[in-house]
């Protein structure tokens, strides 16, 4: 089985973020956990928030996310997730997780904190939400180069 644990930390602007050990059959790694899943033929799904809270609700936003993230640890399907603050426009917010299937994100989406702070969230503390829910196709990194396109392959070696 998977477990996350999270250590919660705040840069220097007071945005937090999550600092995760990952567990899977002895590895450490996110990567190591992906590859895992993918190689097992168990999808892989992203969900991509990005938020922009008001001025005034920017902090009440982030101590809700820190109140939650716990929670995401009771989960069955849960993987992982990040928080990011963007350096285009540096009141936007995205949050970063990853899912083992449908039935996982969906317990999430209905567990009732989650609801009342999505309630909360809308109604006072966003200027402006998206949400998007992306199947990862290819993940491989440096190391890791079982997905690497033939193409790239071929031209980078």
């Amino acid at each position: 089985s998977l477990q996350c644990l999270f250590k919660i930390n705040a840069d220097h602007a007071g945005l937090f973020y999550c600092q995760s050990i990952f567990r899977w059959s002895g590895l450490r790694s996110e990567q190591g956990i992906i590859g895992t899943l993918k190689r097992g033929g168990i999808g892989l799904l992203a969900v991509i928030f990005e938020v922009t809270p008001t001025k005034e609700g920017k902090a009440e936003y982030l101590d809700i996310a820190a109140d939650l993230k716990p929670l995401l640890q009771d989960i069955d399907g849960f993987i992982s997730i990040e928080r990011f603050q963007s350096l285009v426009n540096e009141d936007k917010i995205l949050s970063l997780s990853f899912w083992r299937d449908e039935a996982a994100i969906a317990e999430w989406r209905n567990l009732m904190a989650h609801r009342s702070a999505q309630g909360k969230g809308r109604d006072k503390l966003f200027d402006s939400y998206r949400i998007r829910v992306a199947q990862v196709v290819r993940d491989y990194t440096d190391v890791e180069r079982d997905q690497v396109p033939e193409d790239s392959k071929k031209s980078l070696g």
